[in-house]
């Protein structure tokens, strides 16, 4: 998990040979999905392409975070 100024995020690597960075803006709720192996200069946002189970457990492990509840 990370947080930079207004952005909190999660890496993910769901199979093997990818990486995911997901990271919500705070203060606009803008989502960004990137697999870093594939895009490492992070300019195809695929935060519309992933499955809603796999984008919501994004989600959540940034909620966890916020919450203190992942270190």
């Amino acid at each position: 998990p990370f947080t930079q100024g207004h952005q909190t995020g999660v890496y993910d690597s769901p199979v093997p040979g990818t990486l995911l960075k997901y990271w919500k803006h705070q203060r606009t709720g803008d989502e960004f999905v990137f697999d870093l192996q594939a895009d490492p200069a992070e300019h195809r946002n695929l935060a519309a392409e992933l499955p809603a189970p796999q984008l919501q457990a994004l989600r959540r492990a940034v909620l966890d975070q916020a919450a203190g509840l992942v270190q």
